[in-house]
């Protein structure tokens, strides 16, 4: 799913002059980049991915996948592929839009945090295949991503990210009124730097539209206050500031305007 998302340009965010992003929008978006993976030799995901809960309930997902199972590769088993926006997952029940609850084979996969779901909205990936119990099709298994609204299929990794994802669209805003283009992006995979592997929370891109300048930060959600937690962001932020300057931001921050202040400092200090 994460490098549906990455290809689709989904994890990044920029103001838009054509309007703000939208449901349908994000779906058309991943749709076309799905025309660029295979799930099998000749098989291109687009050609086996529903992303609309109705055609889970006519059915229209099995009877695709039994259109196609002839000619499918010798060797790969026939599977269709479910991708919906769901607002609540449950054991190995998906809660999606646009149809009844689904339940999957199995357990559904997705992000926790010491054992607790991070809570959605989701975007849910669910693999349909044969299964011998049911003599047919059926939802085999799934996995369930957080994101951060419907509107936007940007990944988050907890709730507090959400809410710094958030403070961060509304700053590109700001950062537009004193003339700077910016794009944000979730990056999906790790990084390389000569200091080691890493992978941001969130890098923030500017450019002046009066100087040209270019900037970059890099935003880490600080969500959590443990031992374990801090000794692992005291390995990763001096990888990260090998690619930019790292401001880390705690809830007591967020809440006192401290990302903001902060990032505009950086951004339009001279």
């Amino acid at each position: 799913m994460w490098r549906l998302i990455d290809l689709a340009g989904r994890n990044q965010a920029m103001l838009s002059p054509s309007g703000e992003r939208g449901i349908a929008s994000e779906f058309a978006a991943i749709q076309q980049a799905a025309g660029h993976i295979e799930v099998a030799p000749g098989v291109e995901l687009a050609r086996v991915l529903w992303t609309h809960g109705s055609a889970f309930r006519h059915r229209r997902v099995y009877a695709g996948i039994r259109a196609l199972a002839s000619r499918w590769p010798r060797g790969h088993a026939p599977q269709g592929f479910l991708l919906l926006f769901a607002n609540g997952i449950e054991g190995n029940v998906i809660h999606a839009a646009g149809c009844d609850p689904i339940e999957v084979a199995t357990r559904i996969q997705h992000p926790s945090i010491h054992g607790t779901p991070v809570a959605g909205p989701y975007l849910a990936l669910i693999v349909i295949g044969e299964l011998p119990q049911v003599k047919g099709y059926a939802p085999l298994r799934a996995y369930a991503q957080p994101i951060y609204s419907g509107q936007r299929f940007i990944p988050v990794d907890s709730d507090f990210e959400r809410t710094v994802l958030r403070d961060l669209l509304r700053i590109q805003h700001r950062l537009d009124g004193h003339h700077y283009d910016s794009a944000i992006t979730k990056p999906l995979f790790d990084i390389q730097t000569p200091a080691g592997n890493c992978r941001p929370d969130f890098i923030i891109e500017t450019c002046s539209r009066e100087t040209g300048e270019n900037r970059i930060a890099i935003v880490e959600a600080m969500g959590f206050d443990t031992d374990a937690y801090h000794d692992a962001k005291a390995i990763t932020h001096p990888r990260m500031e090998k690619i930019a300057p790292v401001i880390d931001i705690n809830d007591t921050d967020l809440r006192d305007g401290a990302l903001q202040a902060r990032l505009l400092d950086l951004i339009t200090s001279a």
